[in-house]
């Protein structure tokens, strides 16, 4: 990702402005729309956040994709890893498999980004529609 030359002056600005508090000058750089920015700000004033911990979120949903033995393991019970479903105007995508989550053991996401789990017999409903 490309900085702008504004982006950039208004990063050293804030490195400048919080040097002794860097939680602040993180939430300024996240508040002012640059994410990227503001990781860097924190690793430039010396309290190097790593990115996972800024941008948050649920391992669950993570876009790592399935592995080979998870998709074997899936494609076994009747279902096809690869094949994108449809729920009313949302399209998923099969992004996890966990087994040690007995009730909902598979995470997808949609064209959004928005993640949901689903049980296998859902899956299979959905798949065969």
């Amino acid at each position: 990702m490309q900085l702008a030359l504004t982006e950039i002056s208004m990063l050293d600005d804030l490195a400048q402005k919080h040097s002794g508090n860097p939680l602040a000058g993180l939430h300024a750089a996240y508040e002012a729309g640059i994410l990227e920015g503001a990781i860097r700000v924190a690793r430039a004033i010396g309290n190097a956040a790593p990115a996972a911990s800024v941008q948050g979120g649920n391992d669950d949903f993570e876009p790592a994709g399935l592995s080979s033995s998870d998709a074997a393991t899936l494609a076994r019970l009747g279902i096809d890893p690869t094949k994108k479903f449809r729920i009313r105007n949302s399209v998923f995508t099969i992004t996890a498999y966990k087994p040690s989550r007995w009730k909902f053991p598979i995470s997808a996401k949609t064209q959004n980004g928005t993640g949901y789990k689903f049980t296998i017999a859902q899956l299979k409903s959905y798949q065969q529609a």
